[in-house]
């Protein structure tokens, strides 16, 4: 480190200043709008200790309305609003964590929320108030003297005074007692607060306290002063949150264990994550979240009446109650963070609008994902032990850092298991043989016509018997019983016809439901195909780069050697370094578009006897480089006496290739000494088993039946997306039971990572020969 020269000449003292004029509009750009300059004065109050804040508009029908932000804090004495109020980004609410008398911990920190004054009115009027003193304080600010040129920021003065305790307001033309507390007034406001600003200064003030745990000693209140105006009542929470069909909470304990559970008045039914550490839950994020302890509260709405033991809430309710919370928040210290979670769509963090997007299904069609305007949910933190998660200075977010990317892998892996138990149950409760049902019912619904038509020849031979009987005694018929007749075979008739119409409707819904899902099989297959026959081309055209290379690359190489051109010693190193690396990575790529092309020969896709150790073997050797560059040891045990099986040589090149590379990836954060992929075959008479282990991460807990769902995956970007198709493990699956075998998967296995348990039918030696 450099030292300053010991110098002994005279000097004098710099020091740097600040224009007025910058120090207000560092205030304008830390506060984005007049409501957040509103609700920042509001967290002052909460940190004061107040237990009531009331806004209040006095004059609103004049030219010059005025505001009033009163509360019933602690309130403040001359030399702290000398010392505190009116030193701009003082560091006492980093210093003292929490208020004086209600240890309540402080919502603001960053001591530029005063300067919203200056956003919302060009004069504004302190009036503070201690139990202690006799006498309160005001203070006169005309935020218009800093727009003065050439004046620094100390050269502004404002008026301060010594009011008494009980006063005549002169502003709202009222008699005025204040025993403790702050009154701010606001003259020459700066926006015109009518019916639609009021609106939404509500519902920003309704998000600004958690919905979900109720502060019970502070109330926020707007008057006004406009008759009839439903803004003009007491900020609170919503019983509605009982509405909810589900209730998810998830936490993350002292002790970095997560724990997940889910439940249903409705459906009396829960679902729970037991206690599971971190590292064994969320993989490739570290052995503990960086994030800190804290807790996730979601709720899912159905947009239908609710009626359940205690209450009932139609759906209109529902419906308003969504459109004012629906999405998820993050609350520090019962306090909201912006911009996370707007009700209007903005701010979706967790990009639940883009997931449903994705898969815009039902829940009983697979891979369902919940949607942004169907959850009221919450994030809570604390300033105390999420230190980690850091505000930016213009309070519109956390700064994105590791602590945030972990809450946010946090949060999403909460919702997946919500989604993944909520499919789970929707089907279990959906009849298994529904189209099956669909047909039986269709079939007897026809049946029954026929009964009906049979009925109705029989009522016109009764009709034929009253009339002919009438004819032979010369009376008249008996109208009635003629009625009576047609009536209940009409009525009977048409009972049939419409049993039949919708037996016939629900058949045809449920089948169009199979050819969707048909279609996108279908869709599914095309895409692969395409991926093979672009897998196709890729080869056909790299194999001939790469040779190139690899031939040019050879005799450049081979020159210099032979001297036939002449470099530095210096720099020879440098180029022999290069030139070994183009070789070597060529190579790679040659061996790859090989195993590419040969993968797709026609006689892979024919059905033939193969040996699964000889296509292991060669698919080893197409990741032999991958294995050298990785640090990855690849093992092999196998049986002296190898039967043949009966099956297409492609398959079992896909089962292969899709659980090395998984295994690679998981390997990526293992020590490089201790990187192993393991394949082991045991044959017996009934089965052949192979043991496909690694020593990488292992799987998420309770992930081990879902991983081999189609797109399911647990792959994560450093942000905290899923990421990777979720494909690999569903086809090898899907390969699997064509050959009437299964596959299984416990974590940890045999090297500590994941193994996956492979079981195929043995082939009957006697029957075949062998």
């Amino acid at each position: 480190m450099a030292n300053l020269p010991d110098r002994q000449d005279e000097y004098k003292e710099a020091s740097f200043s600040v224009a007025a004029r910058v120090a207000m509009q560092l205030g304008r750009e830390s506060i984005s709008n007049s409501i957040i300059a509103i609700t920042e004065l509001v967290k002052n109050s909460y940190d004061a200790d107040s237990e009531h804040v009331k806004i209040q508009f006095l004059r609103p029908d004049n030219s010059s309305p005025i505001m009033v932000i009163q509360d019933d804090g602690i309130g403040m004495d001359e030399d702290q609003v000398l010392n505190n109020w009116m030193v701009i980004g003082t560091s006492n609410k980093r210093e003292i964590k929490t208020s004086k008398s209600k240890q309540r911990v402080l919502a603001g920190e960053k001591g530029l929320g005063r300067l919203g004054l200056d956003r919302l009115c060009s004069i504004s009027v302190v009036q503070s108030f201690t139990k202690e003193n006799d006498t309160g304080v005001e203070l006169v600010i005309d935020w218009q003297k800093y727009e003065e040129a050439d004046q620094r920021l100390e050269a502004v003065k404002h008026r301060l005074y010594q009011i008494p305790k009980d006063f005549f307001d002169d502003y709202s033309g009222q008699n005025v007692s204040c025993s403790q507390g702050t009154r701010i007034i606001l003259l020459n406001l700066k926006d015109t607060w009518d019916d639609a600003f009021l609106v939404a200064l509500r519902k920003e003030l309704s998000l600004l306290l958690s919905p979900f745990t109720s502060i019970k000693d502070f109330s926020i209140e707007i008057e006004s002063g406009l008759e009839g105006k439903n803004q003009d009542e007491e900020m609170g929470s919503s019983e509605l949150l009982n509405a909810a069909e589900w209730m998810l909470t998830a936490d993350i304990d002292e002790h970095n264990y997560i724990h997940f559970k889910m439940t249903s008045p409705l459906h009396k039914k829960m679902y729970e994550l037991p206690k599971t550490m971190w590292s064994k839950k969320i993989k490739n994020r570290g052995e503990f979240p960086k994030c800190g302890p804290l807790t996730f509260e979601m709720y899912f709405f159905p947009r239908r009446n609710v009626d359940l033991a205690n209450f009932s809430f139609s759906k209109a309710q529902i419906e308003k109650f969504l459109e004012a919370n629906q999405g998820v928040r993050i609350y520090r210290d019962q306090f909201r963070v912006k911009p996370y979670g707007q009700p209007n769509g903005d701010g979706d963090w967790l990009n639940l609008s883009y997931r449903r997007q994705q898969s815009p299904g039902g829940v009983t069609q697979g891979q369902w994902r919940v949607g942004y305007n169907q959850v009221v949910g919450a994030v809570f933190i604390s300033r105390e032990v999420n230190e980690g998660l850091n505000d930016q200075t213009n309070r519109e977010g956390i700064l994105e850092g590791q602590a945030y990317y972990d809450l946010r892998a946090f949060v999403l892996e909460a919702v997946r298991f919500f989604e993944n138990n909520r499919e789970d149950f929707e089907k279990s409760i959906k009849k298994a043989n529904e189209l099956e049902e669909s047909q039986e019912n269709a079939i007897k619904a026809a049946q029954n016509t026929s009964v009906a038509v049979n009925d109705l020849q029989q009522v016109a031979e009764q009709m034929k018997t009253i009339l002919s009987d009438a004819q032979s005694s010369g009376t008249i018929p008996d109208i009635s019983q003629i009625q009576e007749l047609i009536g209940s075979a009409v009525e009977n008739i048409d009972k049939k016809v419409t049993d039949a119409q919708k037996a016939q409707e629900s058949l045809i819904e449920v089948t169009k439901a199979r050819e969707e899902e048909f279609e996108r099989q279908k869709n599914t297959l095309s895409n692969l195909a395409s991926l093979g026959i672009l897998t196709s081309c890729f080869g056909h055209e790299t194999i001939g780069s790469t040779n190139v290379v690899l031939a040019n690359a050879g005799l450049l190489k081979q020159n210099l050697i032979n001297g036939l051109f002449m470099v530095t010693p210096d720099v020879k190193p440098l180029v022999d370094d290069n030139l070994r690396l183009i070789l070597s990575e060529a190579e790679k790529v040659e061996t790859f578009a090989s195993f590419a092309l040969r993968n797709i020969a026609r006689d892979k896709r024919k059905r033939k006897n193969i040996d699964i150790v000889v296509i292991l073997n060669q698919v080893f050797n197409a990741f032999e480089k991958i294995f050298v560059d990785k640090n990855i040891q690849g093992q092999k045990q196998f049986p002296e006496v190898m039967p043949l099986i009966s099956g297409f040589p492609i398959d079992w090149e896909s089962i292969f290739v899709n659980l090395i590379t998984n295994s690679i990836w998981a390997l990526q954060n293992t020590g490089k000494d201790k990187r192993i992929i393991l394949v082991s075959i045991e044959v017996d008479l009934e089965w052949i088993v192979i043991h496909f282990s690694d020593s990488g991460i292992g799987l998420e807990a309770g992930t081990e039946d879902k991983i081999f769902l189609p797109t399911f995956s647990t792959k994560r970007n450093p942000e905290g997306d899923v990421i990777g198709t979720g494909m690999g493990l569903a086809i090898v699956k899907n390969f699997l039971d064509s050959y009437s075998g299964s596959i299984s998967a416990v974590s940890p296995g045999n090297l500590g990572g994941a193994e996956f348990i492979l079981r195929i039918p043995a082939p009957n030696l006697e029957k075949d020969g062998n």
